[in-house]
Order: structure tokens, then sequence, then C-alpha cells
């Protein structure tokens, strides 16, 4: 049978200098108290994260290992390094006192699971260990705010191209160099992927695209250190011009607003439009990194198969709209269809006559019913003045003009946008030829090739 280690665990929330770690100080201190009770530890493991956290890769190994029942006792600075939340510490606890594990603290002596009184002191323990921390994470924004006024900085964690000595930062020379060329290269036209290769090369630290971005972005390279609290000017040695950075954000914004005004394209028959090789649907493809270049409609097989799966060659975008949506003008555009646009129009304005005469009698009735609760004296003048304000606001006297200029409606169809919309939304289905040319357009409600309608079906 194999033999039960005796492991130990460090924690510290954050990271410190190499000679200031906390971590190393808990692991001497438990590497002592170990020998004093006669016990060797087999296997140390430790994290530097906030006690909060429930991914800490030492504190889950530990974890693996007591489910895998491998484990006989485990050693701790203080309790609350395992966890600093009361529930995650009971579950903690719960686990170690199914698997029987002896529990070791320097500060807080040696717990048994088995021993109910014992369980009890723990759960103590991490209830005042969740409210040390609360306290501590109070304490801790309240120091960092009076650092940062007294004009020092929060973290000493040096950006690429520093480094944190003798309490202050420093530059790094090739990585600072190597800041410096990114900004050289970005400015001159060059993009992050292309930067991020040159990067490989002597003399040059390799950073990746994302690395990339974060330099051009990052105000500390011109000396202003950013915080939560503020910006400290001129805090660090710089590696560029301020004129520099700004430059390059320049360049930055731009460069996105070229994207955006690129990169969306607006396609009216967006999974209408049927391929004549393979039956599957087109969709809108436009190359973003490509300036000026033209949308397409491109089999969605031709598209997913890196080009290769389909014949079809990608069909122009707007000659194909363009011709779909003139065929489907001529249609609505057509004197008989014209007519009985038009007619549709006087109904629809004579329904609104008809409606507004009964609403100018509603209110004449009931304006006289009000009048004569005035001469009674059930309402009051200001009441009725109300009520008349509130009613005639309401009422609208215009009676629409009942003319409808068919020439008028022809127009309309071809050059309001709205409209533009309402046409493509009509089209239900579109067969191309190999050429990419409209072969049959089907519209809703109208089954038959539009492009050879002959005017005997009606089409609205």
């Amino acid at each position: 049978m194999m033999r039960k280690l005796n492991i130990s665990y460090a924690r510290q929330s954050f990271k410190r200098t190499e000679t200031d770690s906390s971590v190393i100080w808990q692991k001497q201190l438990i590497s002592e108290y170990a020998a004093k009770q006669g016990y060797r530890l087999d296997a140390h493991f430790d994290d530097i994260k906030s006690g909060n956290r429930t991914d800490r890769s030492g504190l889950l190994e530990v974890q693996r290992l007591i489910n895998d029942e491998k484990v006989v006792s485990l050693t701790v600075y203080r309790i609350d390094r395992i966890y600093r939340n009361y529930r995650q510490s009971l579950e903690f606890f719960q686990l170690c006192a199914e698997k029987e594990i002896v529990l070791h603290s320097v500060e807080d002596g040696t717990f048994n699971f088995q021993k109910p009184e014992e369980r009890l002191a723990l759960q103590v323990l991490s209830a005042t260990a969740e409210n040390q921390r609360e306290q501590s994470v109070q304490q801790r924004k309240m120091n960092n705010k009076r650092k940062f006024e007294s004009g020092l900085p929060v973290n000493y964690e040096a950006p690429f191209g520093y480094r944190y000595k003798d309490h202050r930062f420093v530059l790094e020379p090739i990585e600072a160099q190597t800041v410096e060329f990114v900004f050289n290269s970005y400015i001159s036209g060059q993009g992050y992927k292309k930067i991020s290769g040159l990067t490989k090369t002597v003399p040059w630290v390799y950073r990746s695209p994302a690395q990339i971005k974060n330099i051009i972005i990052n105000p500390k390279y011109y000396g202003d250190f950013t915080g939560i609290h503020g910006t400290l000017k001129n805090f660090l040695p710089a590696i560029v011009s301020q004129d520099l950075f700004e430059h390059a954000q320049a360049i930055r914004q731009r460069r996105a607003e070229d994207r955006r005004s690129t990169g969306t394209v607006k396609a009216y028959l967006r999974t209408k439009i049927i391929c004549p090789y393979c039956s599957s649907k087109l969709t809108p493809h436009h190359n973003k990194s490509q300036k000026n270049s033209t949308a397409k409609y491109v089999c969605q097989k031709r598209l997913s198969g890196h080009y290769n799966d389909c014949l079809l060659k990608a069909v122009n975008l707007k000659t194909l709209e363009h011709h779909v949506q003139m065929s489907v003008i001529r249609l609505l555009s057509s004197p008989d269809e014209i007519r009985k646009l038009s007619d549709r129009v006087r109904h629809e304005l004579s329904n609104r006559q008809a409606e507004q005469v009964q609403k100018g009698k509603s209110f004449s009735n009931f304006k006289q019913v009000k009048v004569d609760q005035l001469a009674k004296g059930e309402i009051s003048v200001l009441e009725f003045k109300q009520w008349l304000d509130d009613h005639v606001n309401k009422l609208d006297r215009t009676v629409p003009d009942l003319k409808v200029n068919t020439a008028e409606v022809k127009k309309l169809l071809q050059v309001d946008m709205r409209v533009k919309q309402e046409i493509f939304d009509l089209v239900e289905k579109v067969h191309i030829n190999t050429d990419g040319k409209p072969t049959d357009i089907r519209i809703k409600g109208l089954n038959k090739n539009i492009l050879k309608f002959t005017g005997e079906e009606t089409v609205l």
C-alpha cells in the first residue's frame, strides 16, 4: 500500500519582489514547524492569488491529492491561507473531514476533524478570516489611494521595457529599443502582424500581435503612469515622446474608421440567391483588409471550402441587386400595377376620410353633453375648458387628398430608400446563371418568374 503524503500549502495575494516574498517566508516557517512536530513534508504547493479565488493551481492540486486519498496531513502558516471565504472554507473542511485529513497551522494549531470542538474552532477561524479579508480590502484601497496621492505607484509591476529597481523604474535596454522600434514601424505604416514578425529578428525581443497592440496604446511609454486613481505625469523614463505616442493613436483611430467604413456591406438579397451549380445559397463577402475592394455574393459551399468546392465565381453584389431591383420595379411600375396600387391608396385614403367625419360627429355629440353638464353645475368651467382643449388637440380636422399621381408613385419606387428595402423584402428567391445574371426572380404571393411576367396576375 502506498504511503500517504504530508503536504504543505502557502499563499500570498500579490506578487512582490523576489527578496520580499511572503510565500518563501511561509514555506520556511512551515518547514521549521514540521521538523519540531517530528514529521517530514513530502510536497509543497503555493499560489500568488487572492484567497477569494477558486482557480488557484496550487490549491487545486492539493484538493486533487486529497480527493485521491493520497494525503494524511496538510500544513499551512495560517488557516486563512487556504480560503478567506467562509462558505468555501466550510466546503474544504468537509472534504478534509471525509478523507480524515489532519490540518496543521503554524499560527492556529493542529485540528482533528473527528473532534466536534475542533471543527467548531475552525468555523470560527474561517468566519474571522472572511471578516478580516473584507477589512483588509477596504484598508488596502485607502492605502493605495494615499500612496497614489503622495506620488507613488500602487503596484510595482514593470511593463515591458522597464524593471523596478531600488524603488524606481529603470529602462531595460533591449526591451526599450524594441518598444521604440514598434512605434517607429507602426507610424511608418506597418500593422500589428507585420511588426510582430519583424521582432523575431535580432536584436529585438519577440512580441505577439496582441502585445504589439498593447505597446502602441500604453501611455507609460512616454512617461505617464496611469492607474485607477489617476495619472502620475512623467513618472517613468520615457521611451518615446508624447508627440510620437499621440501620432500613433491618431493613426490607430484612422485605421479603425477606415475598417468601419469598408467593413459593413448592406446585402439586401442575403440567403435569397441560389447557386446554379450546387443549389447552395449565396452569401455576401467583402475583403475588409483590401482597401476599395468590391463586395461580392459568393456560394456558401465555395467560401466554406476555401474556394475549391464550387465552380461559381464571385458575383458583383451591387450589379446583381440593381438588376433584381429594376426587375421588380418594372413589374410594379407597369400601367396595370400602378393603377391597382393607385386604387388601393385611394381606398385607404377614403377610409381615413370616413373615420375623420365620424370622429367629428362624435365630438359634436359629446360636446353638447358637456355643455349640458356645465349648465347644470355638474362640472366647473375649468374642467370643461380642460376637456375641450384635450379633445380639440386630438381631433385632426384635415381631410386627406384623394388625388394619386401615378408618375409620383413610379418615381417613389425608384428613389426612396425606405421603399427600396420594401422592394427587396418582396423578393423570395433569385436563380442566376453561371455568369451571375438573374434567370428566375420570385416574389412573395406570386408563384411565377417575374422576368417572364405577362401582367395577367395581380401582385399587390
